[in-house]
Formats: C-alpha cells, structure tokens, sequence
C-alpha cells in the first residue's frame, strides 16, 4: 500500500507541475500582466529577440518549488521502475520453481502408484 500510494503521488505530482508550468508558461505570453514580472528592454524591443522575460521573486520562489516537487516525483518514480523490473525477474524466477515442482510432484504421484501396484502401471 505505501509503495502503491508513494508511486500515485509522484505521479499526481508530475501531472500538477507539468500543467501549472504549461499554465505559468501560457499565462505569460508575450506580455506579462501588470506586477507579474517585467521584460528587459525599451517598449519598442517588445518584439525583438533581445527582449527576455525577467519574473518577479514570487515566480522564481514557485518555479523552485515546482522543480523540486518535479525533481521528487522522478526519483520516486524512477525507483518505481526499478521495484518493478526487479518484481518481474522475481516472478518470474518463482513461476520457473513453481513449474519444477509440479513436474516433480507428477513423478513423485507416478513412483507412489508403481509403488503400490509392484511395479504395475494398471
């Protein structure tokens, strides 16, 4: 449950943060909104190259916090890979022991019967 739940966070949390950084980068556009942060540059550079986007200290402090919950929830899920690569080679390890036993199970039920007969298959 605490592996299934830390992998469903950390799944949520790229969701949330590819979105809001989509959102934050849409919402900027080519002009910022008034206060939310200012353009290097005269008004007339407004279409140059030259013009860059500067954000304000409550921008940089949420894109800081997004990246690190992104930065999280790629290592959480990167260990999920690994958890599962490692489950798949266990498995399959258990399927292969399981296989072997019935087949010895199967001889071990043929001797017992020969066994009981004298030798008899009938």
């Amino acid at each position: 449950p605490r592996r299934r739940r830390a992998q469903t966070m950390a799944s949520r949390d790229v969701r949330f943060v590819e979105e809001t950084l989509r959102s934050w980068r849409d919402g900027v556009g080519s002009k910022p909104a008034s206060g939310e942060g200012i353009r290097d540059g005269d008004e007339d550079d407004v279409a140059s190259e030259a013009t860059r986007f500067v954000p304000t200290d409550e921008q940089r402090a949420k894109a800081a916090h997004l990246a690190n919950r992104l930065d999280l929830a790629r290592c959480v899920a990167g260990g999920m890979k690994q958890r599962v690569a490692n489950l798949a080679r266990e498995l399959e390890t258990q399927a292969q022991e399981h296989s072997s036993a019935r087949e010895d199970l199967r001889v071990a039920r043929r001797r017992l019967h020969f066994a009981r007969n004298d030798g008899r298959s009938a």
